[in-house]
C-alpha cells in the first residue's frame, strides 16, 4: 500500500485542516490524514486499501477519465465532488487533486486535498436567493424604494466633524445652503415601480442619475436634516411623516423611511422608501371630525352616557357558548358569584358631564373603574341585562334605582345596548335618566287619588248610610208608631187584646220590610255574578310582584318567589285574584317600614295543598300579629293601622270565599306574619 512511504510526515499532515488523502490510479486509497476521518467519518485503518468512488461515493458531471486525462496533462485538476459520509450524510466537497511521481517521472499516486464546502454553497444559495427575493420585492412592494449615493453628502459634512462640530443638527439648522448642497450630492442609483408612481414618474430614466433636490420642499428641510444627523451617527434606522414634492411639483403627503445595512453603509449608499398617507390622511382627518361631533354629542346630550370597556365579559360570555350554556338565567343561579364578578370586571372608561352631575361627582376621573359599586342593592338590574344581552337582544332598559358617589340612592331609567360594532370593540353604551322628579309626582299623584278614593269611600259610606236610612225610615217609623199604640191599647183598663194583637202584627210585617230592604241593598253592593275561568296561579302571582317592582324597590324590600311545580289551575276571576296579592304585599310592605333595610325580606311561595287545591303564602319579616289580633284582622273596620279603615282584608276574604276558598293568618316563629289562601282547583270538564 505504500503506507511507510508517507509515515516521516504522518504527524504533520494531521495537523493540517483540509483533508488529504492519497490514492493509486486504481483508486485504492494509500493516506488518509485526520482531517479526512474528521470530514468523512471513515478512520484511518477503515479507509486504507479502499476504493476511493465506492467509500465516499462520488458525484460529478465529469467522467473520472476525463477529470484524470486533465489532471495528468496539467499535473494538477480542481473542482468541487458530492459525496457521502460514513453517516450516510450527503456534503460538497471543494476538492484539489495534484500527481505524485516516481524518479522515473511516472504517476503513481493522486494526492487530493479537500474541504468542505456544503456551507459555502448553501450560504451562497442563500445570497442568490435573497438577492432574488430583494430584488422581486424591491419592484414589487406597495412601497416605493430609491437607492441614493450618499457618498457625496457624506464626504460634505465629515469634514465639519473633524473641524469640531459637535451638535450637527443645529449647525446644519444655522446653515441651510449646506444641506442643499448635500442634496445636490445624494445621487439617485435605483428607484422601483412604485416610487415612480407615488412622484408621477413614467419611467426611470427621469429619476436614476438625479439629485433628491428638487423632490424636497422648504418646510421638509427638517426630516432630511434628521436624515443627514442619522446617517452619520449611525442611527439604525429613520421613520417619521413628511411632505414630498412629485415631478409635476404637486406636494404628496408621505410616510418616509431611511435605513442603513452595515453593509450599504460601507458603500455609502442609504435606501429611502416612502407610503403615500394622503388618502389616509384625509381618511383620518374626516375621522377625527366625526369623533370631535361624537364627543361633543357624548359629553353634552342632557342625559347621563358612560362607556364601559366589557372586553372581558365578552370573552367570558364567549366560553359559557362553547361550554353549551344556553340559559344565562339558569347558570347564574347555580353560579351566584357570578354576576359579582362580572360587576368588577366590567369596566367605566368615560363618563359625559351630566352623569358627573347626576351622580354627585366633581370630575370624570372620579367614575373610571369596576360597575359594582353604583350597583349596590340593585344588581338584579344587571342582571337581567345580562340575560338580555345573551339572548341576542339588541338593547335592554328599565326603570331601576342607583348608588351616587355622595351615598344617595336615585331613581333612574336605565337603558344599556349592545350593537355588534361596539361590542366587537369592547365597549359597552349606557344611558341614564334621573327620573326621581318624576316619580315623586307619581307617589304624590297616587297620595292624592289615595286621599280622595278614601274620601270617596267616606262619602259613598255617607250615601249608603243616607240611603239605608231613607229606605227603611218608613219600616222603623210605622214600628215605631205601632209600639206606641200597643202601650196605650195595654195600658187601659181594660187592655184591648185583640187590638195589640193586631199592631203587633203590623209591627212583625214593618220589621220584615226593613230586612228586605237591607237585603236588596246587599245585594246592590256585591253587583253580578263572577264570570270565572282558569287561572295558573304562579303567572298571576308574577304578574302581581311585576305590578309591584317599583313599590318594592321605593321600600327597598327583597323578594323571593317559590313557585310551585305542577301546581293545578284554579277558577276564578284573575284581577280579583291579583287584587288580593297585591292588597296582601302591600300591607306587608307597610307592615316592614320601620325594620332595618337589610331585613325587609317579602317571600311568597305556591304548593299543593293536601286536599288537592292550590296554597299561596304571603311571608313578611315585620312585627308579626299580636296574639289578641288574629281572629278580628278580617273583621269589617277592624284595623291595625293608623289612619286605616279596616276593610281591605275583610275584601280580601269576601273574594276568596266568593271563589270557594279561604284564607287566614298567623305569627311566625322567629318573627314576621304570614298570610295563607286555599283555592280549589278547577274541576275538569267543568264548563267556563
Amino acid at each position: 500500500m505504500a503506507r511507510s512511504e508517507w509515515t516521516d510526515g504522518l504527524e504533520i499532515l494531521d495537523l493540517v485542516h483540509e483533508s488529504i488523502f492519497a490514492r493509486t490510479r486504481d483508486l485504492r486509497i494509500t493516506f488518509w490524514n485526520a482531517a479526512a476521518e474528521e470530514l468523512y467519518g471513515w478512520t484511518r485503518d477503515e479507509a486504507l486499501g479502499r476504493n476511493a468512488d465506492d467509500l465516499l461515493q462520488c458525484v460529478h458531471p465529469m467522467s473520472l477519465e476525463d477529470r484524470e486525462s486533465q489532471l495528468f496533462a496539467t499535473g494538477r485538476w480542481q473542482g468541487e465532488f458530492g459525496r457521502r459520509t460514513k453517516s450516510g450524510s450527503e456534503i460538497l466537497v471543494d476538492a484539489t487533486w495534484s500527481v505524485r511521481r516516481n524518479e522515473a517521472g511516472e504517476p503513481i499516486e493522486v494526492v487530493e486535498t479537500g474541504r468542505d464546502a456544503t456551507e459555502k454553497r448553501r450560504d451562497e444559495e442563500a445570497r442568490r436567493l435573497s438577492e432574488y427575493r430583494f430584488r422581486n420585492l424591491f419592484q414589487a412592494m406597495a412601497v416605493g424604494f430609491c437607492e441614493v449615493d450618499f457618498n457625496g453628502a457624506g464626504a460634505l459634512l465629515i469634514p465639519l466633524r473633524d473641524a469640531g462640530v459637535t451638535d450637527l443638527r443645529q449647525y446644519l439648522v444655522e446653515h441651510p445652503e449646506m444641506v442643499r448642497k448635500a442634496m445636490r450630492l445624494s445621487r439617485i442609483l435605483d428607484v422601483n415601480d412604485k416610487m415612480l408612481s407615488q412622484l408621477a414618474g413614467s419611467s426611470k430614466e427621469e429619476m436614476v442619475g438625479s439629485n433628491v433636490e428638487r423632490f424636497w420642499p422648504e418646510a421638509s428641510i427638517p426630516v432630511f436634516i434628521d436624515a443627514l444627523v442619522g446617517a452619520m451617527e449611525k442611527q439604525p434606522h429613520l421613520i417619521t411623516e413628511t411632505r414630498l414634492l412629485d415631478l409635476n411639483g404637486e406636494e404628496v403627503d408621505v410616510l418616509f423611511t431611511v435605513s442603513w445595512s452595515p453593509e450599504s453603509r460601507k458603500q455609502g449608499i442609504i435606501l429611502l422608501g416612502i407610503v403615500d398617507i394622503g388618502d389616509r390622511k384625509r381618511a383620518f382627518e374626516a375621522l377625527a371630525q366625526s369623533e370631535l361631533k361624537y364627543r361633543d354629542l357624548f359629553h353634552h346630550m342632557p342625559l347621563a352616557l358612560v362607556q364601559l370597556d366589557v372586553s372581558e365579559l365578552i370573552k367570558v360570555l364567549g366560553r359559557l357558548r362553547v361550554e353549551g350554556v344556553s340559559d344565562l338565567e339558569a347558570y347564574m343561579d347555580a353560579h351566584p358569584d357570578f354576576l359579582g364578578q362580572m360587576l368588577q370586571i366590567m369596566r367605566v372608561e368615560q363618563v359625559n358631564d351630566h352623569t358627573v352631575r347626576m351622580f354627585g361627582g366633581h370630575d370624570p376621573a372620579e367614575f373610571v373603574g369596576p360597575i359594582a359599586r353604583f350597583w349596590q342593592g340593585s344588581e338584579d338590574t344587571v342582571r337581567r341585562s345580562l340575560a338580555a344581552r345573551y339572548a341576542g337582544a339588541e338593547a335592554y332598559a328599565e326603570e331601576t334605582r342607583l348608588t351616587t358617589l355622595d351615598g344617595r340612592v336615585i331613581d333612574a331609567f336605565y337603558t344599556s345596548a349592545f350593537p355588534k360594532a361596539l361590542s366587537g370593540l369592547g365597549i359597552g353604551l349606557v344611558g341614564m335618566i334621573d327620573i326621581g322628579d318624576r316619580l315623586q309626582a307619581e307617589r304624590m299623584l297616587q297620595q292624592v287619588q289615595a286621599d280622595f278614593a278614601h274620601a270617596a269611600r267616606v262619602a259613598t259610606l255617607g250615601e249608603l248610610t243616607a240611603s239605608i236610612a231613607h229606605e227603611i225610615n218608613q219600616p222603623l217609623a210605622a214600628i215605631a208608631t205601632n209600639g206606641e199604640a200597643s202601650l196605650r191599647w195595654l195600658a187601659r183598663p181594660e187592655p184591648d187584646v185583640e187590638e195589640v194583637k193586631a199592631l203587633a202584627a203590623r209591627m212583625v210585617a214593618d220589621a220584615r220590610r226593613a230586612a228586605d230592604v237591607i237585603a236588596q241593598i246587599r245585594a246592590m253592593a256585591t253587583g253580578q255574578a263572577l264570570e270565572h275561568e282558569p287561572i295558573l296561579v304562579n303567572a298571576a302571582v308574577e304578574e302581581a310582584l311585576s305590578f309591584l317592582r317599583r313599590e318594592l324597590q321605593t321600600h327597598e324590600v327583597s323578594v323571593e318567589f317559590v313557585a310551585g311545580p305542577r301546581l293545578p289551575p284554579v277558577r276564578g276571576e284573575r284581577t280579583q285574584i291579583q287584587q288580593v296579592l297585591v292588597n296582601l304585599a302591600v300591607n306587608a310592605i307597610q307592615a316592614m317600614a320601620d325594620q332595618p333595610v337589610a331585613e325587609r325580606r317579602l317571600t311568597i311561595r305556591t304548593s299543593i295543598d293536601a286536599g288537592g287545591g292550590v296554597r299561596i303564602e304571603v311571608d313578611d319579616s315585620g312585627p308579626g300579629i299580636p296574639d289578641g289580633d288574629v281572629g278580628r284582622l278580617f273583621d269589617s273596620f277592624f284595623t291595625t293601622k293608623k289612619g286605616g279603615l279596616g276593610i281591605g282584608l275583610s275584601i280580601c276574604r269576601s273574594i276568596i270565599e266568593a271563589h270557594g276558598g279561604r284564607i287566614g293568618c298567623e305569627s311566625l316563629p322567629a318573627g314576621g306574619a304570614r298570610f295563607r289562601i286555599i283555592l280549589s282547583a278547577a274541576i275538569e270538564g267543568e264548563p267556563t
